[in-house]
């Protein structure tokens, strides 16, 4: 099973993702640099749960794996389960790192 990464900036924007990123929301990744995770690539019903679990990551904490809904370009959803934690770089902490795979079915 392929396991998607998405990066973000301290922001939620991301920077960096994988092509099983991509794939999952229907985008390149040209399309996909840039976009507010939370916002724009997390279903609109669990946006705010997305966001709560920056949060933590900024803070320097890992979230537990929970069952999420990425949107896909045209707002159809794809469910995974993710996991959030801190991305740092030389120690200091410079976003989050989401780690998603699709869930069966």
């Amino acid at each position: 099973m392929a396991i998607a990464v998405v990066l973000t900036d301290t922001e939620g924007r991301v920077d960096d993702c994988n092509k099983t990123a991509c794939e999952l929301v229907d985008r390149t990744r040209s399309e996909t640099l840039g976009l507010r995770f939370a916002d724009e690539l997390v279903c609109g019903k669990e946006q705010e749960g997305a966001k709560g679990a920056v949060k933590p990551a900024l803070d320097g904490e890992d979230t537990d794996a929970e069952a999420v809904s990425l949107m896909r370009k045209g707002g159809a959803g794809v469910d995974v389960m993710s996991e959030v934690g801190p991305r740092t770089r030389q120690g200091f902490i410079n976003g989050s790192m989401v780690i998603a795979r699709k869930e069966a079915g």
